[in-house]
């Protein structure tokens, strides 16, 4: 913890932004920063044990599903390094497993008013995993993975295969703190991901009965889940050419070849080429390669075993156009399409596009919009090398994204252009966690369809293109400057009001008492703050410290304290609210959590 402190004290005094530090009971002063509107704020004061606090808070928001008061106490006594290394050391939380026994029990049945269940029982089992498990940082990453390496129950293919989407996001949830190379593989052989980008059953070309390999996941492969559209710098920053262009980094032709290596997969044990599993409610096991069994199965089988030229990597001193590509042999006996797959894999995996391009991603998640370019290239490296000779160790890319000074301290060396607009499910996920929000019937999280309020919801994303881009940026000043804020594709009038109803009912149905509550309900446990709520300025403090790390504004608190001075202790017409104090605290919850000051992570 010692260790961590001097580090993150000699930041700060580096940043230009501390005067004066000292023992447990010492003063910090803050020097004076530009603000948002490039005006000077004002030096602040605060003790220690504040200050650890709030970094607690905000690691916690940029890697959990929300921080509670228990752990940003957790994380303060351990320091940040600890906690990550506790966090990577806990047993994991699946999802397949309990969704698969839920349906073999028959609850996927449902009953006359719900019909049957599939992807509902998966929403259950994803929201128990992000309110109540243990391992929050690996759950927070395997959620990012799922919006980066994109598959959705959006689709005739996929919906009734609830057991193959769990496994899928458990593929996810193994691999967020494993290796980047394994994490590709796990994902091309998904029979949810041959199903969604349709390799499943693809097959080597047949040009007299008009067939050809599908493209579909040769070509997604290569621009949404590893090295981009652009050839790119160690810091993310586009290659350019002799004539000042950008440099693609593949072709068609080079999309044709991939697609003859994703030929010849089909479903474990599929009796024949053509077999189909329509309702199969328990399909997830990987694909493997076709071996055939039938005399009526293509001659020299299913997959292309003919040589193929891949991608080029950069060479310096030569044209782009004489970078020379990468060769796969023809196959030879012994040899199959899982063969050709792990080398075409290794050609992915090795290209120096993949540790820019899947780092910068990872800090747009987790942490900032638009981080800096020596913040991309320093997390790259640790992607290029952990510091042990491995190449994709995704937990020392994390750990490296998460203790870079930037995503530390980039709130007061950046303040104009540092932080993300917080995804709305998020926030939703923050407010129960932070309220300690459980299940009033004990059972289950019943919210099967978020993305009605929310305009998402995990593995739902209506294309492989996930919900927001990560180059979106809305018109306006944000794209007058060259900045981007993904999460604003899905930001507009409708769902900024669903959002704010949302979180609204919520409230109204979850405080103790409540007569709007139904039998589906999250209670919240609202004590900690109707035991403040005759304390205005303590009230507001803590709320502060648990929603916004300790950044609210001095307008905004403000706003809250008058607020919560101004509604009785009696609670007044809140109906079923015995404890005093109760509606004081449900209406600076929804003020604050609606607040555009909130809505935008720091």
């Amino acid at each position: 913890m010692k260790q961590f402190l001097r580090r993150c004290l000699s930041g700060l005094l580096l940043a230009g932004m501390v005067t004066a530090a000292g023992g447990s009971d010492t003063i910090m002063v803050f020097r004076s920063a530009e603000g948002p509107e490039g005006q000077i704020l004002p030096s602040r004061t605060e003790t220690l044990e504040n200050w650890q606090k709030k970094q607690a808070s905000r690691l916690l928001s940029q890697a959990t599903f929300g921080a509670t008061a228990e752990d940003i106490d957790l994380v303060a006594r351990m320091g940040a390094e600890r906690w990550l290394e506790y966090q990577k050391n806990l047993p994991l939380t699946l999802h397949r497993p309990l969704v698969q026994q839920r349906l073999e029990n028959g609850e996927g049945e449902g009953n006359e008013d719900t019909g049957p269940l599939l992807q509902e029982l998966r929403m259950e089992l994803w929201w128990d995993r992000a309110l109540f498990a243990q391992d929050q940082l690996r759950q927070r990453v395997a959620f990012a993975l799922s919006e980066i390496l994109v598959v959705s129950d959006d689709t005739d293919f996929t919906w009734s295969h609830a057991v193959g989407m769990a496994e899928y996001y458990d593929i996810l949830v193994r691999n967020a703190f494993g290796n980047f190379r394994n994490l590709l593989e796990d994902v091309s052989r998904s029979p949810m991901m041959g199903l969604y980008l349709s390799h499943l059953q693809n097959q080597r070309a047949w040009p007299e009965e008009n067939i050809r390999p599908d493209e579909n996941y040769a070509r997604e492969v290569l621009q949404l889940f590893s090295i981009g559209l652009w050839h790119l710098n160690i810091d993310g920053s586009r290659r350019l050419d002799a004539n000042g262009q950008p440099i693609p980094t593949y072709d068609q032709d080079v999309i044709e070849n991939f697609a003859r290596v994703f030929t010849g997969w089909n479903y474990v044990d599929a009796p024949e080429w053509d077999y189909y599993f329509p309702d199969d409610q328990f399909l997830w096991r990987p694909m493997e390669p076709y071996v055939n069994q039938n005399d009526w199965d293509r001659e020299g089988g299913y997959h292309d075993r003919d040589e193929k030229y891949l991608l080029a990597y950069p060479v310096d001193g030569l044209s782009p156009a004489d970078w020379p590509r990468k060769r796969l042999p023809a196959l030879v006996e012994g040899e199959d399409a899982a063969t050709d797959l792990n080398r075409a894999l290794d050609v992915i995996f090795n290209h120096p596009n993949v540790g820019p391009f899947i780092s910068r991603q990872l800090i747009q998640h987790l942490v900032t919009s638009n981080p800096s370019p020596e913040y991309i290239a320093r997390v790259a490296r640790v992607f290029n090398d952990n510091g042990q000779g491995v190449r994709g160790d995704l937990y020392a890319t994390v750990k490296a994204i998460l203790t870079d000074t930037e995503a530390r301290f980039g709130h007061i060396t950046h303040p104009q252009t540092f932080g993300k607009l917080r995804e709305p499910l998020l926030r939703q996920t923050q407010m129960w966690r932070a309220l300690h929000a459980v299940p009033i019937d004990g059972d289950w999280v019943r919210d099967w369809y978020p993305e009605y309020f929310m305009a998402q919801a995990p593995l739902r994303s209506p294309s492989v293109f996930n919900f927001f881009s990560p180059g979106f940026a809305p018109p306006g000043e944000i794209s007058e400057r060259g900045l981007v804020a993904p999460e604003f594709q899905i930001t507009n009038e409708t769902f900024v009001t669903r959002t704010a109803n949302k979180m609204f009912y919520l409230l109204f149905q979850g405080y103790p008492g409540s007569p709007y509550a139904s039998a589906e309900a999250m209670q919240l446990d609202l004590t900690t703050l109707t035991d403040m709520a005759d304390q205005p300025q303590a009230l507001v403090d803590y709320l502060d410290l648990l929603f916004m790390s300790g950044q609210m504004s001095p307008d905004t608190r403000d706003v809250l304290i008058t607020l919560v001075q101004q509604i009785p202790m009696d609670n007044d017409w809140l109906e079923g609210a015995s404890v005093p104090g109760t509606l004081r605290v449900i209406s600076a919850l929804y003020v604050l959590l609606t607040a555009p000051e909130y809505v935008v992570q720091k």
